[in-house]
């Protein structure tokens, strides 16, 4: 169920900043020991745009493209589970490092 306090649709701007600062806050958390996320965040670090100051950029300016082309890919039906009650504690934990050793 969603928070009646966040809004309904984001723009992607907004959904893009939302996803660095949660793993930038996941990073800081973990103390900054994960160099995957570090990377990763050196990345995506949105700045502002010298050329348009209404307009952000990313030191990897592939990023922000791949963020475009993900968020213009439809999420249905991979993410139905939404719908049917599905909870980060309703399955077994498991690191992604664990779930690709089977393959």
């Amino acid at each position: 169920m969603p928070d009646a306090a966040l809004p309904e649709k984001l723009t992607l701007k907004e959904a893009y900043l939302a996803m660095f600062l949660f793993f930038h806050e996941y990073w800081e958390i973990g103390e900054r020991l994960s160099d995957d996320i570090g990377s990763l965040l050196g990345s995506l670090d949105p700045f502002q745009d010298p050329d348009s100051p209404d307009e952000f950029r990313t030191p990897d300016e592939a990023m922000w493209h791949y963020w475009i082309r993900r968020s213009a890919t439809p999420l249905t039906p991979r993410l139905t589970w939404l719908d049917s009650g599905f909870t980060a504690s309703s399955r077994a934990r498991r690191s992604p490092r664990s779930s690709r050793r089977g393959r």
